[in-house]
Order: C-alpha cells, then sequence, then structure tokens
C-alpha cells in the first residue's frame, strides 16, 4: 500500500519530468525573456483553436499582436471552415490562411469558407505556407507571439493524392 505522501511525490515528480508531446502547443522560439513566442500545434477543430488560442493569450500584454498562420483541410467537415476562422479572427491580431493539406479541394474554395466566418478584414492569403510563415516571422516584434495551427510535426503536404514534403517547423527553423 502507497501511503499518500508517498503517492503524492510520485505524482509531482512524475509531472515534473513529463516531456511534451512534439506538435501539441508545442514552443518552438522563446524571446529573450523567456516566453513563448512561436508554437506550433496540430488543432484542426473549432474547439481545438478556441482553447489554443485563448490560452496563448495568456501569455502576452494587451500591446503585443498575436500572429495566427492556419487552413482547413480538403475533404473534410466544410461546415467547420467558418467558425474556425471566426474564433481564430477573435483571439488574433492577424491571420495568415494557408494551404493544410487541401487534398482534392481547391485551396481558393477552402479559403473562401473560412474566409466567411471573418467580420474584420485582418487577414492575407497566402498560398504558399511557409512564406507566409516567414512574413509572419518578420512582422513579429518582442513580446508578440505567432501560432501556427493544423499541421503540427507533420512533414508533407497533401495536395491532389500526393504527399509533397513540407514541414512548418523545418521552416521556422531556417528562418530562427
Amino acid at each position: 500500500v502507497i501511503k499518500k505522501r508517498e503517492l503524492k511525490n510520485k505524482i509531482i515528480n512524475a509531472i515534473e519530468n513529463l516531456e511534451s508531446i512534439s506538435g501539441r502547443n508545442e514552443v518552438i522560439y522563446y524571446d529573450n525573456n523567456g516566453l513563448p513566442q512561436i508554437i506550433i500545434d496540430y488543432a484542426h477543430t473549432p474547439d481545438a483553436y478556441k482553447k489554443v488560442l485563448s490560452m496563448l493569450n495568456q501569455y502576452i500584454s494587451d500591446k503585443n499582436k498575436v500572429f495566427v498562420v492556419f487552413g482547413c483541410g480538403g475533404d473534410r467537415d466544410k461546415s467547420k471552415r467558418s467558425e474556425m476562422g471566426s474564433i481564430a479572427e477573435a483571439y488574433s491580431t492577424k491571420i495568415y490562411l494557408t494551404p493544410d493539406n487541401p487534398r482534392n479541394e481547391e485551396v481558393d474554395k477552402i479559403n473562401s469558407q473560412i474566409v466567411s466566418g471573418f467580420k474584420r478584414n485582418n487577414y492575407e492569403i497566402n498560398n504558399d505556407r511557409g512564406k507566409a510563415i516567414a512574413k509572419a516571422i518578420k512582422e513579429m516584434e518582442s513580446g508578440d507571439l505567432l501560432a501556427l495551427l493544423g499541421k503540427g510535426r507533420e512533414n508533407f503536404q497533401n495536395i491532389k493524392g500526393e504527399k509533397i514534403p513540407y514541414s512548418d517547423f523545418n521552416i521556422i527553423q531556417s528562418y530562427l
């Protein structure tokens, strides 16, 4: 029988030694003050967007910006696209819409469904996700936050039946 104190110590030790899961709220870059500045997450549902983005907003001050790079997968639930756009807009300063495994759908069609959830004009569309990430990184200032949602640690883009090599993580590493 394990005593309460012994169990408590085991739990505390396990939490302190817990390793993060690649691609799940994974901090890729910290600023000079040790605050998260760039994260990647596999989030691809409205609920996940709300949870991730509301949590990330706790890390920044009112004077800082939150940039979000995302897209929606093709050949998947179209009804959630405008809702995901609305949630991303509510928690961000600027959005970069990009491809995220469009599969057999046209990226422009996917993007127009996302845009239908926007109320402001705080977004831009870039069909090259890597270039959108580079642009967001260049626009960031100290204390700002960049969230890359949807792809996590995937190493490809699924376009028209082809798995084309691509990695958000590698793109970030090339610019830092």
